[in-house]
């Protein structure tokens, strides 16, 4: 890996933004690449590592949403911070042209830390060349810095797109050898910093055009996991006590695309004994687009099996997710009583068509902003979590005592197998100061 020192262009952007016609535009432009090859290399440690995510957003409707994502490398031996950068993007202008941009971090009304000492971003495009050149900037003197994480990415903002040319290629990428991430220090010029990799934008297509999607997801409950049989045992069905209408209107979740109060189809059928594919209980599906994780796509309940797959209704059909158009995107699962988890915010990407499988018993699937209980390599949610407050304390003790020696189908009874007793009070002891998703 290389860690390049290189002039600060900031002067040149500016003569870029002030001059008037398109050829002096673009002379300066090719001047500020010449720059660029003026370097003087020095070998990159560990921790000068930052890794930057392109994710694509088809709406289906002829424009494409790009957000751009960074956060300290997972090879970084630590969390760093970044002064002044310039970030530089490709694109054909066969098949994409620039619409607008929006702006979310590395800048005036930025969340993280003193927003005084930094300005808006400026974005500056060469259509023609399919060139983007976007500054995040430090107020001149400004002694604040942006801290970027290895486990929690910050999104940069939002490049909006024309789609000329449909399911083509748009060849957006970022330009790695110059764009430019400052050190923390004030705005010398000295880059510090190194790209882990160069991306290239691969999610651009429209993936179901406006239909639903079928995906298939699996998780297990810690609560009812029995590790000698790797399946979770269903005691709450075998003595009935599975509720047939939707419990999660009463918890206070909200509803997107879908339904609220909704019941099982056909209970007796769906609650019937099928081996490893019975139903344990409900559970609490969420979809984010993951262009503005705080837009919800849809939200809806489902049903586990023993075997972890999670289901529709019906308890058997996989689940369907209305209005989805992103081949991309970011869910999460809830439980009444375990610690609700969510993959990373910059999404999961599936294929259109074939089976697309989401697994999060594996390893391989990374969460945003929290765990799972490694039960011997397969990967369940903690239980425990009796108020549903998104942390296992001391408020669940106090539930999950008070309920001792009940029966039902209880909050408390975090085990799920129908009794509130000492399984449940050690539960919640041994997972005490976890903490999961919280529900938007």
């Amino acid at each position: 890996m290389i860690a390049i020192r290189i002039i600060n262009f900031t002067y040149l952007q500016i003569l870029i933004k002030t001059v008037k016609t398109s050829n002096m535009k673009l002379f300066y432009f090719l001047l500020l690449f010449t720059f660029s090859f003026l370097l003087q290399t020095q070998t990159a440690k560990a921790d000068d590592l930052i890794k930057v995510e392109l994710v694509g957003n088809n709406n289906c409707n002829g424009q494409l949403e790009v957000g751009i994502w960074v956060r300290a490398s997972a090879f970084a031996t630590s969390d760093f911070e970044i002064g002044t950068s310039s970030l530089f993007f490709n694109f054909d202008p066969a098949v994409v042209t620039y619409s607008s941009y929006n702006e979310v971090q590395f800048s005036a009304t930025a969340t993280q830390g003193t927003t005084s000492n930094w300005a808006d971003q400026r974005i500056d495009v060469h259509p023609g060349c399919g060139l983007i050149s976007l500054v995040l900037q430090k107020k001149e003197g400004g002694s604040n810095n942006y801290l970027l994480s290895k486990d929690e990415p910050i999104l940069v903002g939002k490049i909006e797109f024309d789609i000329l040319t449909a399911n083509t290629d748009p060849g957006i990428s970022l330009n790695g050898g110059f764009t430019s991430f400052n050190s923390s220090m004030s705005n010398d010029g000295t880059v510090s910093k190194t790209l882990e990799d160069y991306p290239i934008l691969t999610d651009y297509a429209c993936c179901s055009n406006g239909a639903v999607a079928n995906v298939g997801l699996k998780a297990m409950l810690g609560g009812p996991y029995n590790n000698s049989t790797q399946l979770m045992n269903d005691d709450l069905r075998n003595l009935k006590h599975i509720p047939y209408n939707d419990p999660y209107v009463s918890l206070g979740f909200d509803y997107i695309n879908y339904n609220d109060g909704s019941s099982m189809i056909n209970p007796t059928t769906a609650l019937a004994n099928k081996g490893i594919h019975s139903i344990v209980d409900w559970v609490f599906l969420k979809v984010y687009n993951v262009i503005d994780p705080t837009m919800i796509v849809t939200a809806q309940p489902a049903l586990i099996k023993r075997n972890g797959e999670i289901v529709s209704l019906d308890g058997q059909t996989p689940i369907r997710f209305a209005n989805f158009n992103s081949c991309t995107f970011s869910i999460a699962i809830y439980h009444r009583n375990h610690l609700g988890i969510q993959t990373k915010a910059n999404g999961v990407s599936f294929s259109q068509g074939g089976s697309n499988l989401l697994d999060f018993t594996s390893a391989s699937v990374q969460l945003e902003a929290s765990t799972q209980n490694d039960i011997n390599g397969v990967y369940a949610l903690f239980p425990g979590d009796a108020n549903f407050d998104a942390s296992i304390d001391a408020a669940d003790r106090s539930i999950v005592w008070n309920a001792r020696n009940t029966t039902g189908y209880l909050s408390s009874d975090v085990s799920l197998d129908g009794f509130c007793d000492a399984s449940d009070r050690s539960f919640v002891w041994n997972f005490r100061n976890k903490s999961g998703v919280q529900l938007p």
